[in-house]
């Protein structure tokens, strides 16, 4: 590693303690509060990241971006005092810890441990993180705004900033370390969460088995190192269903200010938080009423009225409200324009919903990939393959598009993936068992019907297409409780739950390593392919399989002025990130209006020096070509074509001489 690497990941480490010391701040407020470790760890995480995230997002609004260092300091110095004035009342109380035998104990450090590294030190590659994701933070840092116009796809406008944006705690000054911290932090808070929402349920012993169960789901293990917002979403529900039950027990102020605010947080990391709030929130109130009278929740509400009044900016904020107004005006929907976001929604009403839901039960049963080659080996075909085909819902059979995005075919493969995988065996064995079975046990009635409710409304109002299992994180976080009360029922002996947890610790240990993004070990050993992290070029390279990354950021002078003509598909972040001395300016080639006579005008009116084309129809323009006074990289055949373009001069309005 070469010392500016070495500086970088020196400073990385150093940013990423930030959020780490203010969760640390906020649970022990919580902690001193006489709430449980495990209630307040779950939450202090979640308020965290919600209170970075709104940091970040209101200093965009209010047009000062350049304020989010002084007042992250600010805050952080704040938390620290508040925890030296009340250092004495928790320097009385005993540190609480997991009740796990220490075998278990070491058993998660060490997966938790290891996800940790990954997170640290792999350089980001998701696709998704790629083209909008990160992509969107580091244009948003460069035109100071949160409302971006100048995009090549409308993911990079229209979705949700929350959980995005806080990777500009490392962005903002070109780190690519650690940006998968958020996500794991988010595990934690789910694994934290399921034990002290099962607890209320079930004995200690159940409640840690369930949080195995749920922990052990192989696309969440894979997610909590990923920097997609799938799992920050689902972290925020386990932290709303930890305060919501709080409220359910005992209506106070806080408890409420709580769960409001683990709600908006969700809403402010996914879209697709909103069916679980709308079900979640009035159910828990409702239950809290007829569980001790509406008199008490009135005057509960009634004490929490100016911190109410207080936190409704800040709620405004998270509620994304402002961006959906934005997106109205300025894409004609609040999801983005109509041709973008109609193609994901389900447009054949409940027979889309009934082939969904029946598409969902098939590719939820899980049972790994090492399993399904065995059996393309031993009979020719994989077993995934087999029940798509018995499902009656595959390629040429009658209900083949119905409820699809239009150009999917309803396939299934049991694979490591953070993109295409599901839940794992336990997922059919045992958490779907245990929460439909909860629709008919009272105590946990709630958080079943909350699951259910979720699952039809995303079946109902999204098309289907196979990355869709990300969705289904969100409720999987509220399934702990069903858990602990089926194996509070089942009541199995030490070595059936030994044997439980045994298996719950061999799917996570199989899911951390076989990663296909990250592999721990064989010839592509994602460690031995980075050099531990060193190589930072390393899933651009994969995909460009050219270096371009490199090359261009080579063949660009210092304080250049480099247009970007992008395909809807493209990874922008890779040239965002790494090539620091010169200017971006992204074209908005996602406005179906802006053609090549727009692209040709603009590298007049905007003084480009360059002009970077990549999958896009530019490429080949006759139009475009008179402008350039030197084809400086190109590359036509394959995937992902591109050419780097140094612009001539011109009398309407030529790029200025570097």
């Amino acid at each position: 590693m070469n010392p500016e690497a070495t500086v970088d990941l020196l400073f990385a480490s150093c940013l990423m303690l930030r959020p780490v010391l203010l969760a640390a701040a906020v649970a022990a407020l919580l902690w001193n509060r006489r709430w449980h470790g495990a209630e307040a760890a779950c939450c202090g995480i979640v308020l965290s990241l919600a209170l970075l995230s709104t940091l970040y997002q209101g200093a965009f609004l209010l047009g000062v971006p350049g304020w989010t260092e002084p007042l992250e300091i600010l805050t952080l110095a704040g938390a620290g005092l508040w925890v030296l004035s009340e250092r004495r009342r928790l320097a009385g109380r005993t540190l609480p810890v997991l009740p796990v035998r220490w075998p278990g104990r070491v058993a998660a450090a060490a997966t938790l441990a290891y996800l940790l590294a990954q997170a640290w030190l792999l350089p980001p590659g998701n696709w998704d993180s790629m083209t909008y994701n990160l992509a969107r933070v580091l244009l948003a840092q460069d035109a100071g705004t949160l409302f971006l116009t100048d995009v090549n796809t409308p993911r990079q406008a229209v979705f949700p900033y929350g959980a995005d944006i806080l990777a500009h705690l490392l962005l903002r000054f070109h780190l690519d370390y650690g940006l998968g911290l958020f996500s794991w932090l988010s595990y934690i808070a789910i694994g934290l969460g399921t034990y002290a929402a099962a607890r209320r349920f079930a004995l200690r012993r159940d409640a840690v088995l369930a949080a195995w169960v749920v922990c052990s789901a192989p696309l969440l293990i894979y997610q909590a190192t990923s920097t997609k917002n799938d799992i920050v979403a689902a972290g925020a529900a386990a932290g709303a269903l930890v305060a919501g039950l709080r409220w359910q027990a005992r209506p106070a102020a806080r408890e409420f200010l709580v769960f409001v605010s683990c709600l908006v947080w969700g809403l402010s990391a996914k879209t697709t938080f909103g069916p679980l709030a709308v079900i979640m929130a009035p159910a828990l109130i409702v239950s809290a009423a007829r569980r001790h009278g509406w008199a008490e929740v009135g005057r509960a509400l009634r004490r929490a009225a100016p911190a109410l009044v207080a936190l409704t900016p800040a709620w405004f904020v998270g509620s994304q409200a402002w961006l959906y107004v934005h997106n109205v005006r300025t894409w004609g929907g609040f999801q983005g324009p109509p041709e973008f976001s109609i193609p994901f929604s389900n447009r054949d009403g409940w027979t889309g919903m009934a082939a969904n839901l029946g598409r969902y039960a098939v590719v939820s049963v899980d049972f790994l990939e090492p399993l399904d080659r065995w059996m393309e080996r031993a009979s020719g075909r994989r077993l995934s393959e087999r029940l798509v085909a018995a499902s009656g819902l595959g390629a040429g059979q009658p209900l083949e598009k119905i409820g699809m995005r239009q150009g999917e075919v309803f396939s299934n493969r049991w694979v490591a993936d953070e993109n295409h995988s599901w839940f794992g065996p336990l997922a059919c064995l045992l958490i779907i068992p245990s929460a439909l079975w909860s629709l008919c046990v009272r105590k946990a009635r709630i958080l079943a019907w909350s699951c259910v409710g979720f699952t039809l409304i995303v079946a109902a109002s999204v098309a289907y297409m196979k990355n869709n299992g990300r969705f289904f994180a969100i409720p999987l976080a509220l399934t702990g409780p069903c858990v602990a009360l089926a194996l509070r029922r089942l009541n199995g002996g030490p070595m059936a739950r030994f044997g439980l947890a045994f298996l719950c610790l061999s799917i996570a240990v199989y899911a951390s390593a076989a990663n296909r993004m990250k592999p721990a070990c064989g010839s592509r050993s994602i460690w031995k392919e980075s050099d531990f992290g060193a190589n930072r070029m390393l899933y651009y390279d994969w995909r460009f399989k050219d270096q371009r990354v490199w090359r261009v950021g080579a063949r660009l002078p210092r304080g250049a002025r480099v247009g970007l003509a992008l395909g809807e598909n493209s990874w922008l972040f890779p040239y965002l990130v790494k090539i620091r001395h010169v200017t971006w300016i992204n074209l908005p080639t996602a406005n179906s209006q802006y053609g090549i006579d727009d692209i040709v005008r603009d590298l007049s009116a905007r003084r480009l020096t360059h002009l970077l084309i990549q999958d896009h129809l530019a490429l080949d323009d006759p139009a475009i070509r008179q402008w350039a006074l030197r084809v400086l990289l190109e590359r036509r055949e394959g995937e992902h074509p591109f050419a780097l373009l140094q612009l001539r001069h011109d009398s309407s309005g030529p790029p200025p001489d570097l």
